[in-house]
Order: C-alpha cells, then structure tokens, then sequence
C-alpha cells in the first residue's frame, strides 16, 4: 500500500503561503513585489516563478528588519523545479516521458515519488469512476491550445484515440518500482495532481 503524498486540493495560479521570521524588503530580478499588511510591524513579500505550465507564487510575511530570505525562496523553487523535472510531460528525459515512450512494450522503473502520485492518481480514477484519468494525455497533439488559429480535431480524430484513455490500462508494481502503460501510443498526464504535490513539497521545506 502506497503512502498518501498529499491531501488537500489546489488551484491554479498557486499561491505558497510561507510566514517566516522576517526580512528586509527588496526586489529581486523583477520577481519580486511587496504589499502592506494589517500589521505596521510586518510587510510581505511575494516572489513567483513559471514551473509545470503554470505561474507559482510564493508569499512571506516577514518583520520588517529581518534578512532577506533569499535561501527560504530559492529551496521553495528548487524543490518545484525537482518535481518539474520527474514530472513533467514535455520534458524528454524526464521519468515520466520514459514511461510514454515505453508504451506498450516494456514496465519502467521509475523514482518511488513517480510510483506513489501514479498510484494516487489511480486511486482517485476508481473513486471518481474515471472522471479523473491521466491517461487523458493520449489527446496530446490533436489540439495546439497555444496557437490562436488553432480549431477543434476532427471527430473521427478523436474517436481513433478515444482507447488509449483508460486508467485502468496503467498497471503499477510497487515491488518493482515500475510502471507500464498496456497499449500503444498511450500517454499519462500529471499535471492535475503534480503542481499539488509540488506545493506540499515546498511548504515542507
């Protein structure tokens, strides 16, 4: 039985609330900015960054004479850019990406991390009745989001991929520390659920 990662649900942009001991105020490479707060004692600092397709905010509550938390700010991001790089689906190398391009032939080890969020997933896909399926990356391609002329993939181009979308074809071996998708040109997606751990891991640090 895997270990839960994380509990709780996330939206998106995500916003990383950290209090910490206090820092000075400063701007940083135009990531940074500063707001008041209810507190004349206190001032708050937020810093952001691009990661998973998404933009993560982290927010700090700080005194107003303490140092700058410059190494609070660059854990928080080093640890999202670490579950970025395991995770993500458009990087080649990333364990994931070996996993898609595994598709129907062999099981692939891959770090326990991967294993458990593949196995959560999973989890929520039986809870949810299929609701919630990774495997809903197999759509990849048919639909440029980010081209303003893009229109709408043929129905019989949907229907021809409409298969390789089902969670239950995604087999996990915790013994082995692998996974295997059964069919062909099939693909798994995190990125419902990574950004979330992504999160728990850095308010961890």
């Amino acid at each position: 039985m895997h270990k839960r990662l994380f509990h709780r649900p996330h939206s998106i942009p995500i916003l990383l609330a950290l209090v910490l001991a206090g820092c000075s105020l400063s701007r940083e490479n135009g990531q940074n900015h500063t707001s008041t707060t209810p507190d004349p004692q206190t001032r708050t600092i937020h810093r952001s960054d691009d990661a998973m397709g998404t933009l993560f905010e982290i927010t700090v509550v700080v005194g107003k004479k303490a140092p700058y938390p410059k190494k609070a700010f660059e854990d928080a991001f080093k640890e999202i850019h670490r579950i970025e790089d395991m995770m993500s689906l458009w990087k080649a190398q990333s364990p994931l990406s070996r996993v898609n391009a595994n598709a129907g032939k062999m099981p692939v080890s891959v770090p326990t991390e991967l294993l458990a969020i593949v196995s959560e997933s999973l989890e929520i896909s039986k809870l949810t009745g299929g609701k919630f399926d990774i495997t809903f990356a197999a759509m990849d391609g048919l639909w440029d989001f980010r081209n303003p002329d893009a229109k709408p993939p043929a129905r019989a181009d949907i229907l021809e991929r409409l298969p390789l979308i089902d969670f239950r074809s995604v087999l996990v071996n915790q013994r082995n520390g692998t996974v295997m998708l059964q069919k062909e040109n099939m693909k798994i997606g995190l990125g419902a659920i990574a950004k979330g751990y992504a999160v728990d891991r850095a308010c961890l640090l």
